[in-house]
């Protein structure tokens, strides 16, 4: 695949993942209160997820991209695991 076309999909994966975040973030909880907290933690998993889809257009065709989306991926997970608790 040619990396014009890769790092395209990549955007638009990425802005998939922003736009989803924001949206159950907005709209999912509802019911609920927001506090400061919230907020910088929301900011948090943007910025996380905005610098995870940088480095992997960045790291785009080369052999470190298997091992960094997958480590990248294992950390979200478990970020979004533990939060909860």
């Amino acid at each position: 695949m040619k990396k014009g076309i890769q790092l395209l999909l990549m955007a638009l994966a990425g802005v998939i993942v922003l736009a989803v975040t924001l949206v159950v973030f907005f709209v999912g909880f509802i019911s609920f209160r927001k506090a400061e907290i919230d907020y910088v933690a929301l900011t948090f998993v943007l910025v996380s997820e905005l610098l995870f889809f940088i480095g992997a257009a960045l790291l785009a065709g080369t052999s470190q991209n298997k091992v960094f989306t997958r480590s990248g991926v294992m950390t979200a997970l478990a970020l979004y695991w533990v939060s909860p608790l």
